[in-house]
């Protein structure tokens, strides 16, 4: 019995050791933890001497979503100190573009609502306490901007660039989201209902959303207006718009942020696609555009389901966290920093893709947490008292 028990307790040890290894294509904790530490390092020394982070034409340009995204990474990685230097003055830049209405944001550039809720991520990430009078006053403009529907009643609920109240969509829409959730924006205010009927009107299915153009994959278009990146398909005999992984994540996120139940046929459905069309490839539906943007949404909104995997079309379990962290660290250039060959949405800027695969690396760094082990004795006491 106890040679039984010493092998049995033996077993259980290496079990536990060989749950920390990776299989191909995945990485460990250990090895997104380091990769995250020399992402940072390329990072900072893009930082520019007004602390900002972003370049145009060649030349340092710094502009408050670029400077927000980095900050964010650098800290939810933990890559780097909130205290540090680096992050205080790129903080000083941050707050340095507050707006009398409570944005933060260079309004020449015309991403008003994009460059707030980045602020906002960004300034939670470092001091949600110290902050939390810049933090609520943002997320009061961010509540503000929320469209009516009167100039453009597909617009309803969403938020847009700004407070024109025409250009609302499912990424700027998600941006927002994230922050106010980030600001503790209560879960009962309006501002989520109406969000909520927002993203459910750029859902391909049909069962709730009844635009004409609406299909029945269950995934999501970039706006209601409607307009896909990926393109037209064929709906029913008529044109419809073809659902994306970017826009499926962002909206899968949004109910999520919003409390909509599991059981929600708009949530199962957008899990559906998900599952159907799983991978780390691309970005389904327009391949290698926006990738990282697609690998930072992804994470977030894994993160936020709350499960260590999922299945796919084929019944296969994926472990999400562990497959992001090994294509994250196989793209990873040796100077630390990611970069999309296929420049779209700014995406042929390091700085953006560093940014993006910090805060990626974060979420599935947090994910591989390991569960407490118990003790090698205390198993055995236990085998004991069974047997």
């Amino acid at each position: 019995m106890r040679s039984f028990l010493v092998m049995l307790t033996a077993g259980v040890f290496l079990a536990g050791c060989l749950a920390v290894t990776a299989t191909a294509g995945e990485a460990t904790r250990d090895e997104a933890i380091k990769a995250a530490k020399k992402g940072a390092e390329f990072l900072l020394k893009q930082q520019n001497p007004d602390g900002g982070f972003g370049q145009k034409d060649g030349k340092p340009f710094s502009m408050v979503g670029y400077t927000g995204l980095a900050v964010a990474g650098l800290i939810e990685s933990g890559a780097v100190a909130r205290d540090s230097d680096a992050v205080k003055k790129a903080v000083d830049f941050i707050l340095g573009k507050k707006q009398a209405d409570g944005s933060i944001c260079m309004r020449e550039l015309g991403y008003q609502s994009y460059e707030t809720s980045i602020a906002i991520m960004a300034l939670a990430a470092v001091d949600r306490e110290k902050y939390k009078a810049d933090i609520k006053k943002a997320a009061d403009y961010i509540v503000g901007i929320q469209d009516d529907g009167k100039i453009v009643p597909t617009s309803a609920g969403g938020i847009g660039y700004g407070s024109d109240g025409k250009n609302s969509n499912m990424s700027t829409t998600h941006y927002a989201l994230v922050a106010l959730k980030e600001a503790g924006v209560p879960e009962d205010s309006d501002v989520w209902k109406r969000a909520v009927a927002f993203v459910s009107s750029c859902q391909n299915n049909a069962e709730t959303n009844k635009s004409e153009w609406a299909g029945v994959d269950g995934g999501f278009i970039y706006s209601p207006k409607p307009e896909s990146k990926a393109g037209e398909v064929e709906v029913r005999g008529k044109k419809g718009w073809r659902s994306y992984g970017s826009m499926t994540y962002a909206g899968y996120l949004s109910y999520v942020y919003a409390k909509v139940g599991q059981d929600d046929p708009r949530v199962k459905s957008a899990f559906k696609w998900i599952s159907e069309n799983y991978t780390l490839e691309e970005n389904p539906g327009v391949k290698q555009q926006g990738l990282y943007y697609y690998y930072h949404t992804f994470a977030t909104a894994m993160a936020a389901r709350g499960e260590a995997t999922l299945k796919d079309k084929d019944g296969r379990e994926h472990d999400w966290a562990r497959e992001l962290a090994g294509k994250l660290l196989s793209l990873q250039a040796d100077d630390g920093s990611w970069l999309n060959q296929t420049d779209r949405w700014q995406e042929g800027d390091k700085v953006i893709c560093t940014a993006y695969s910090l805060r990626a690396l974060a979420r599935a760094i947090d994910a591989m947490k390991p569960a407490a082990a118990k003790p090698v004795n205390e198993t055995k006491n236990a085998l004991d008292r069974v047997l």
